[in-house]
């Protein structure tokens, strides 16, 4: 068989092939390296895989001196947004409070006026943009949220804008209406009105096949836990996945509704609760971490992760992309925090950003591990083992990004 790309004589492969799916507890810390190894790619597939292996192609990389992962997987981005919030950063430094400005229409108020002003050209060039950036970092699937449209007409254009983007083979889009982000100013006085419009919006969503998830901002300020139930409640009942933002600013009971509901994920759990943990393990709800926020935010709140690990929940990491509360799209930085703020162990944090976010987008079938029959999302890396990505702070020193058996990135140049 004539391959279309071989990559050889890999100096160690961090394969993950070998454990169960999703990694809960030590089995997180199984990378199932192989030294030497040689990656026969065709139709944008992994063929075959071994040593000292005789193929035959044109196209060769030769990975001596290189690692390889799989492809990085973001199971949780607002990247379609219009403008940033680099004022709100700074006012946050001087001492004033998310909260304080959310209420004061900046936060998430301030993006959708932004984004509501974006034409679809505008809409799909910028995020084109931030999704390359993305891509030349290692991330190769990315879950993308609207959210900063909070009405009919920019909510659906900001679905068909990632549904666009995701014909490309470049990165593969998953797709989440987030309507319920935050109640926008026209309906200040009139919430119920808008929670109905978000009820009615699902059905044109799932007719016309926009989102594969629906998601809910259940926190102080937003969605209340019986206003996040209905809506996903109907999502549920129309065929929807499940996510939800919970326990971040404060103890919503989030990570109680998602065990409640079964949803797949549940995100940021800054202030989870025993009895939310209790019920995420017993719904079997991944918790999908975010240290870029933490960070953004000042540090002070972080999830009891070790607790979290030590008692089986299924945790990812994401980078929780967006204008506001975390302008980080590198997952490499992610990683490098999710070490040092979550104290994650490194082997943990690449399980976190490869196999168990696959898990978190329903993508594990085809991502998240090298191994024969998946997809060949390859990243190659001029490092001599894993715990130089966490070190190299923002900077894992990607020499190749493969996405589907292509170079689609290769030193400082995208392909």
């Amino acid at each position: 068989m004539k391959y279309d790309l071989i990559i050889k004589n890999i100096k160690t492969a961090y394969t993950l092939k070998n454990g169960n799916i999703p990694r809960i507890g030590d089995e997180l810390k199984n990378l199932s390296p192989v030294d030497g190894l040689s990656v026969a790619i065709k139709n944008g597939k992994i063929i075959e895989m071994g040593k000292d292996m005789n193929f035959s192609t044109e196209k060769v990389i030769d990975a001596s001196g290189l690692i390889a992962l799989p492809g990085f997987v973001d199971p949780h981005t607002h990247a379609i947004f219009g403008g940033n919030r680099a004022n709100e950063w700074y006012r946050r430094q001087l001492g004033e409070s998310y909260l304080s400005i959310l209420k004061s229409d900046g936060g998430i108020i301030d993006t959708v006026s932004k984004t509501r002003m974006l034409s679809k050209e505008e809409m799909i060039k910028t995020t084109e943009v931030k999704l390359n950036r993305m891509l030349a970092s290692g991330t190769t699937t990315v879950e993308v949220k609207s959210g900063y449209g909070l009405d009919h007409d920019t909510e659906i254009m900001m679905l068909e804008t990632a549904k666009e983007l995701n014909k490309s083979n470049r990165f593969d889009i998953v797709s989440t209406y987030l309507g319920a982000h935050a109640i926008p100013k026209e309906y200040k006085e009139k919430r119920d009105e808008y929670v109905k419009l978000v009820l009615d919006m699902l059905d044109e969503i799932k007719g016309k096949e926009l989102a594969e998830f629906v998601d809910v901002f259940c926190e102080e300020g937003a969605f209340t836990v019986e206003e996040s139930r209905e809506i996903l409640s109907k999502a549920k009942t129309l065929g929807f996945k499940l996510r939800i933002h919970a326990d971040e600013l404060a103890e919503s009971g989030g990570s109680i509704l998602a065990g409640e509901v079964g949803a797949r994920s549940a995100d940021h759990l800054l202030r989870i609760s025993d009895e939310g943990i209790k019920a995420m393990i017993e719904g079997n709800v991944a918790a999908v971490l975010l240290p870029g926020t933490a960070f953004q935010m000042g540090g002070k709140h972080v999830p009891p992760v070790r607790k979290m690990i030590d008692k089986g929940m299924i945790i990812a990491l994401a980078s929780d992309f967006n204008p506001g509360s975390c302008p980080i799209y590198s997952l490499p930085i992610i990683i490098s925090l999710g070490v040092m703020l979550y104290k994650l162990t490194p082997e943990e944090a690449i399980s976190a950003v490869t196999v168990n976010s696959a898990y978190v987008v329903d993508r594990h079938s085809d991502k998240g591990t090298l191994e024969q029959g998946k997809d060949a999302d390859i990243l190659l890396l001029d490092a001599n083992d894993i715990y130089e990505i966490p070190y190299w702070f923002g900077d894992m020193h990607v020499k190749y990004v493969i996405k589907y058996g292509k170079i689609v990135y290769e030193g400082d140049r995208y392909e």
